[in-house]
């Protein structure tokens, strides 16, 4: 039996990050959850830059994507963007992991099973400073070294979002659980990752309204 669980991917990056929280005075603004503690996927430390970067990738497509209709924003200021998801859905705010979901979470958040046709979708931010191509290296390494077993990506497309900024758009299938979605890019020196279970339609939809600030 195959099943998706709340934690998801999401738990791939505590288990194998180290971390680490840079100096900021920057709050979230009115509309945003938590600025997430910052965690830094092993590499060689660097400064982050103090302008917006946009990492150029090869052959990046712009997607066309559903529409959400009526939509909330989610944003961090400190990092530098902020997506919009269906205004009916509901945010839990951690450390340095946000969960939208379109139910209503349980107290506590973690664990258990997604309800038939719900879709989730984590936004982990992590302090990096490597470039786009690093990230998506190191997150292979993270695949391969996976302690419950080998993730295998499905299918890649390199993508062009909002505001230029590029990223990279996997389907990962790993053993016991339903085919994820995973968005990786890079922003002011954070690695930031939105991974998806559900409705794949849905989750590039919100991944489609990422956008720098």
């Amino acid at each position: 039996t195959r099943s998706s669980t709340v934690s998801g991917l999401g738990d791939v990056y505590k288990r194998q990050a180290v971390v680490s929280t840079p100096p900021s005075d920057t709050k979230s603004s009115e509309d945003s959850v938590a600025a997430p503690t910052a965690t830094v996927i092993p590499t060689t430390e660097l400064s982050p830059t103090p302008e917006t970067l946009i990492t150029e990738i090869p052959d990046a497509i712009s997607p066309l994507c559903d529409n959400l209709g009526a939509t909330s924003v989610y944003r961090n200021q400190e990092v530098g963007f902020e997506l919009e998801y269906p205004a009916e859905w509901h945010i839990l705010s951690g450390d340095y992991t946000s969960v939208l979901t379109s139910w209503e979470l349980d107290k506590g958040g973690r664990g258990g099973s997604i309800p038939d046709g719900s879709t989730k979708v984590d936004i982990v931010v992590q302090f990096n400073a490597a470039s786009l191509p690093e990230v998506v290296a190191q997150r292979r390494q993270q695949y391969e070294n996976n302690e419950e077993g080998p993730l295998i990506i499905l299918s890649e497309e390199n993508w062009r979002l909002a505001s230029g900024l590029q990223a990279v758009r996997w389907s990962v299938a790993f053993s016991g659980h339903e085919d994820a979605y995973e968005i990786i890019t890079v922003i002011n020196g954070y690695t930031v990752i939105l991974g998806g279970h559900g409705d794949p339609d849905l989750f590039d939809a919100i991944a489609c309204t990422m956008r720098l600030i």
